[in-house]
């Protein structure tokens, strides 16, 4: 595949001759199929690779009778080698191979590509110098992804004294620069004491830098590269190609610079398609694989995740780990013919080439299952598997850690439907976990349908109001949400009491406000929105909403808010409207507010923050995104900059119970803020720990049947029946962990 996610596009055939003074003529066949592309993505990618195109002619069509070939003559200015006299056929040769790749989808094209043709690096080894540059860059070095490519040109030494010391580290055939004649040099002893050699040279390269940016790069791919303890770079796939995708297992411990608390390990995995990080707290832990939308700092997003969930697994025996993967956007050639046009950073090589989707769209489902299918492969790649109770190592591994053996996936933001894909990947490795690989899958327990986390949720909600004096189950009691009908947490949880009065909710794409609900009218049209397949809060029937009600677009310019929708907020009194007859522009999906002729306007973003400092008895978050913070913090602190226009501080709040059924809603901070206020709020790692309770369950009971299974005492249908009909069962069981 490309880097579009389309099909790769086929190499031309090139043939390389002398120019005239000191040029090379390169002559491109180009495939009956696919015909020659336009000449500017051809100039563009040679310009690109630091090759200068001084000309170029395009003769006719030649035809042999049973094929036409269509050919490109471009006169070339190739790159010197650094430290190279003469090495025409060697940078010819280099060429040839590096624009095949490129244009095939196989490498990339950015500033560290050039280091094939000015350092004589091969283009799969300038992968993993790439790819320890693009892990420092998550880790907020601060530094552009073009600054780090233009210093590592500057330094081939340095580049190739890198790469002889992860070479000597991991490559199973390498027997070692003094004697490559012998392969009784490439045990542990012989590889260590290569490695030390090739990072004494480092070190020694390192003293003659001058610049202190260009020191903190180099020196930063070293200790990356040093922190890793097993790679996939020389294994090969059944047809015995190079994997896909480049994963390097890192000994977080080792890199001081990264943030505490640093996880036990994390596998960074990058290639054209995809990047992205999964870190683990311990040998034994699991947590979900989100598709994140934060190209530029998803480690940053992963590991507050990551933190979350270490806490959250107190429940369970498994410590905590978090992953997230981003799309790699298209090289220019890819695009030209997978139709998704110019990659981030087309003729710069600056750009990092992470995205969310080309051409900055929404991507397709297809690209993304792709991009998780690589992600999913590459993890597995250095992990370990079990055969007859016995560990068993990756093939062309060279491991500096103990026996792997336990990984674990779920499901997660933009990846709610991948557990069956991740249990295929997962069969296709022959790994031991099977179908316990992912749980929640067809053969799994269905989240949402058991409403198992808003469940667990509705038990932190019951105890706090049960302290205030009421009863969640039959007072009426006033809530403020966040998030729609159409979600887990927030539409299971919606659905926990008959007698709650939902005066305000929002979600990404609408506002809800119903400042008088009725609460066996509105729990009925709740429950409809629930059963309807991709519901909004649009859908909401205005009928049922009380006067002074209505779903507003969070795009809308205003929204007129009548006098008790401001009272039930706690907003003071409005001044009535101007007397010139001008009117507050109004932009609603529904609007019940005709009764009231004292109706005033605001923006969306002010409704969103009269709701969250609403004067309710229940603040439910079932939604994502952080939108309260402590006081004392900055929006910088919540790290989620896509809702710093309509977060709230602790202190404003007035809601007396806030329960956490979506991750990260309030920060740490905020919440001992709120607690030293008089506030009922615990942490979200409890309110919603019974999701990760029932999975952690799920996991168990299939590899307690495992056995049972492979010895032919039951079979995978009756498997599968028996886990249906545990399911209360396993819920009750939650429910008393989170009671």
């Amino acid at each position: 595949m490309g880097p579009s996610g389309a099909p790769a596009a086929a190499a031309p055939e090139m043939t390389f001759s002398d120019g005239a003074g000191g040029t090379t003529r390169c002559a491109l066949t180009w495939p009956v199929a696919t015909g020659r592309p336009p000449l500017a993505a051809v100039v563009d990618v040679f310009t690109r690779l630091g090759v200068e195109v001084v000309d170029h002619d395009r003769p006719p069509a030649v035809s042999d009778g049973s094929r036409t070939s269509e050919r490109d003559e471009y006169l070339l200015r190739l790159p010197e080698p650094s430290g190279t006299v003469s090495a025409d056929a060697a940078v010819r040769a280099a060429l040839g191979q590096l624009f095949a790749a490129v244009w095939t989808g196989q490498a990339e094209l950015d500033g560290f590509t050039r280091l094939a043709l000015s350092a004589g690096v091969p283009w799969r080894e300038v992968n993993v110098i790439r790819a320890a540059w693009r892990f420092l860059h998550q880790t907020g070095v601060g530094l552009s992804h073009g600054y780090a490519a233009r210093t590592v040109l500057a330094n081939p030494a340095f580049a190739h004294g890198l790469l002889d010391y992860f070479r000597a580290r991991f490559d199973p055939d390498h027997a070692g620069p003094d004697r490559p004649d012998r392969p009784d040099r490439r045990g542990p002893d012989n590889r260590a004491a290569g490695a030390a050699r090739a990072s004494a040279r480092l070190e020694a390269l390192l003293a003659a830098v001058a610049s202190l940016d260009e020191d903190r790069i180099l020196r930063g791919l070293r200790d990356v590269l040093a922190a890793v303890i097993r790679t996939n770079h020389y294994q090969r796939d059944v047809a015995g190609r190079p994997k896909p995708a480049l994963a390097l297992k890192i000994a977080s411990s080792r890199l001081g610079f990264l943030p505490a608390p640093r996880p036990w390990v994390e596998v960074f995995v990058t290639s054209p398609t995809v990047e992205g990080v999964h870190m683990r707290g311990g040998r034994v832990a699991r947590g979900g694989l989100r598709f994140s939308d934060r190209p530029e700092d998803y480690r940053t997003e992963v590991h507050g995740l990551y933190r979350a969930q270490v806490t959250k697994n107190v429940v369970i025996v498994p410590d905590g780990a978090k992953g997230a993967f981003v799309l790699h956007e298209p090289t220019l050639a890819a695009g030209v013919h997978g139709g998704a046009g110019a990659g981030a950073g087309a003729g710069t090589g600056d750009a990092s080439g992470a995205g969310t989707g080309a051409g900055g769209g929404r991507p397709s489902q297809d690209r993304v299952r792709a991009a998780y299918r690589t992600f999913v492969s590459a993890l597995l790649d250095v992990t370990d598997n079990l055969a007859g109770g016995k560990p068993v190592g990756p093939e062309r591994t060279v491991c500096y850690d103990d026996p792997d053996t336990y990984l674990v996936v779920a499901a997660d933001k933009g990846t709610a439907t991948f557990s069956d894909l991740a249990n295929e990947i997962a069969a296709e490795y022959g790994y031991w976990l099977g179908d316990a690989f992912a749980s929640g899958g067809s053969a799994g327990y269905d989240h949402k349908a058991m409403g198992i986390t808003a469940r667990g949720a509705w038990e932190s909600a019951r105890q706090h109001l049960r302290e205030l004096g009421v009863d969640a189950d039959r007072d009426p009691f006033t809530v403020v949400g966040i998030g729609d009908m159409s979600g887990d947490v927030f539409g299971n949880g919606m659905l926990r009491s008959r007698s709650m009065r939902l005066i305000g909710a929002f979600d990404h794409r609408h506002v809800f406000l119903d400042p008088d609900p009725d609460p066996a009218a509105s729990f009925a049209e709740r429950q409809r929105l629930y059963d309807l397949p991709g519901s909004s809060w649009a859908d909401y029937d205005p009928k049922i909403l009380s006067t002074g009600g209505g779903v507003f677009r969070r795009d809308a310019r205003s929204v007129e808010l009548s006098a008790r929708a401001r009272e039930v907020l706690g907003l003071p009194p409005a001044a009535a409207p101007a007397s010139d007859g001008a009117s507050v522009d109004t932009d609603t999906d529904t609007d019940t507010g005709d009764g009231d002729s004292d109706s005033v306007g605001m923006s969306p973003v002010e409704l969103i923050q009269a709701l969250l400092r609403a004067p309710v008895d229940l603040l439910y978050n079932g939604g994502i995104g952080t939108y309260v913070k402590a006081s004392t913090e900055s929006h910088d602190d919540a790290a989620d900059h896509a809702n710093d226009a309509v977060r709230v501080d602790a202190d404003e709040l007035r809601a007396r119970v806030v329960v956490e059924g979506g991750n990260l809603g309030v920060t740490q901070a905020a919440r001992v803020e709120l607690a030293h206020l008089g506030g009922k709020i615990n942490t979200d790692f409890l309110d919603n720990s019974a999701g990760v309770d029932t999975s952690d369950r799920e996991v168990n009971l299939k590899i307690l049947l495992a056995g049972a299974v492979d010895e032919g005492e039951l079979t995978r249908e009756g498997r599968d029946e028996l886990l249906r009909s545990l399911t209360d069962d396993v819920a009750t069981a939650v429910l008393d962990d989170s009671a």
